[in-house]
């Protein structure tokens, strides 16, 4: 999904499944949302959040399992030319 918001805001969000029906523990879950503010003409400013989740997570050579969920928070300037 796509909104143009007021005042120069831009909202994009996006959620992806991929769902492996031979082994559920496999399926995965991939979330976006990120807010675009034009800070003056060619520059805006980006904001990120995005979660990221695996059912049903393996360790690697004996290591601790990881967390099945996953968040970040990102920030950024873009510029167009």
């Amino acid at each position: 999904l796509s909104f143009d918001l007021p005042r120069d805001v831009d909202l994009d969000l996006d959620y992806s499944l991929t769902l492996v029906v031979t082994d559920l523990g496999k399926t995965s879950h991939n979330t976006s949302a990120i807010m675009s503010f034009e800070i003056w003409d060619p520059v805006e400013l980006d904001i990120g959040a995005f979660w990221d989740r695996i059912e049903s997570p393996e360790s690697v050579d004996g290591s601790d399992r990881p967390e099945k969920d996953d968040f970040r928070l990102t920030v950024g300037l873009s510029i167009d030319f």
